[in-house]
């Protein structure tokens, strides 16, 4: 388990995420309001680099092939592998008030959505793999995979399983990640996942290639609100000989 701004110790270290007793919390907030971001937040290897703020920013930089970042398997497939993991309920202690209270403090979690890449419309067959690899990491945490109701005229975390289930002229399609019973076990991180990010091809130009990571968390008390979370991923083509 990690607690966000909380030094790393041989007790809370998440397997191969590259933190060692001197370092501080990689959780990764991802954006959205300071009284929600605990329900969620990312976890990354190697650590994104620090606001002035000191909390990790919500983006990823790696060079094709640099083994300190890109965790392919193979050395010039033309694609960064991210380490991504994602850890719900967090002891999130960077952000307080005036005096000195926590601004987030979850209940539990009781659904997660992942927004982007879209089940939909993946961009290509890197958007399908890194969907699925998410897909795992939370079942590993005991998340199950299900459809929901989309607009217009249902909350997307309504379970359904045909169009019926969602009322008249409301579509039963896309899937997200629930926890029955509700997941508290506080500051758990699933395992890492590989997100994959091919470099960009333009006729025989090769550029960076990018991916944006969107995911939205609640938890089982509606007043509470969500956490809406990013995370952008840059593979940049590795400097000719």
């Amino acid at each position: 388990m990690l607690d966000a701004g909380e030094e790393c110790d041989d007790g809370n270290l998440l397997v191969g995420d590259g933190c060692d007793a001197s370092c501080r919390s990689e959780l990764v907030p991802g954006g959205g309001p300071r009284h929600t971001d605990c329900i969620h937040e990312w976890l990354t290897s190697p650590v994104p680099r620090r606001g002035p703020d000191g909390v990790p920013l919500a983006r990823v930089t790696c060079v094709d092939d640099d083994p300190a970042c890109d965790f392919g398997v193979a050395a010039g497939d033309g694609a960064c592998t991210f380490h991504v993991a994602l850890c719900l309920d967090v002891r999130e202690r960077r952000f307080v008030d005036r005096d000195d209270r926590p601004l987030c403090i979850a209940s539990d979690v009781a659904w997660l959505s992942l927004i982007s890449p879209r089940e939909a419309d993946p961009h290509d067959a890197a958007d399908v793999h890194t969907r699925d690899a998410l897909e795992t990491a939370i079942a590993a945490v005991g998340g199950i995979v299900r459809r929901q109701c989309e607009l217009p005229g249902a909350a997307t975390s309504t379970p359904c399983a045909t169009d019926a289930d969602c009322g008249h002229a409301r579509r039963c399609r896309g899937r997200f990640m629930a926890f029955a019973p509700p997941f508290d076990a506080r500051g758990a991180c699933t395992p890492f996942a590989d997100v994959v990010v091919p470099l960009r091809h333009a006729g025989r130009a090769v550029g960076a290639g990018t991916r944006l990571l969107r995911v939205t968390a609640a938890t089982s008390d509606a007043a509470t609100g969500r956490d809406f979370d990013t995370l952008k991923l840059v593979c940049r083509p590795a400097a000719p000989p």
